[in-house]
């Protein structure tokens, strides 16, 4: 996954007019993939709670997943995820 992830973001980036962040939602399940797996190797000495740990944090990372969503698609309805929505939604560009 992560040969996966590194070819297709060389051949993106050297697109001539930049890359559309709409084509990067091919990496968001190998990317969740990947974190579970450093997740779960991260956790591997935690002892009994090991199972506890991991469930709360992956409802931790679903949750701010959800805020996300809420902010990106609720708050500000973007259809297209343009870099200029992008910040403005996220207040880093201030609102005209």
């Amino acid at each position: 996954m992560a040969i996966f992830i590194g070819v297709s973001y060389l051949i993106m980036c050297n697109l001539k007019y930049g890359m559309n962040l709409r084509y990067a939602n091919m990496w968001d399940m190998p990317l969740r993939v990947l974190a579970l797996s450093q997740l779960l190797a991260l956790l591997r000495s935690a002892g009994p709670w090991r199972k506890h740990v991991i469930a709360i944090a992956v409802a931790a990372i679903c949750a701010f997943e959800l805020r996300e969503y809420v902010v990106l698609f609720v708050q500000y309805p973007l259809y297209e995820l343009v870099t200029e929505g992008l910040l403005r939604a996220l207040h880093i560009l201030k609102m005209p």
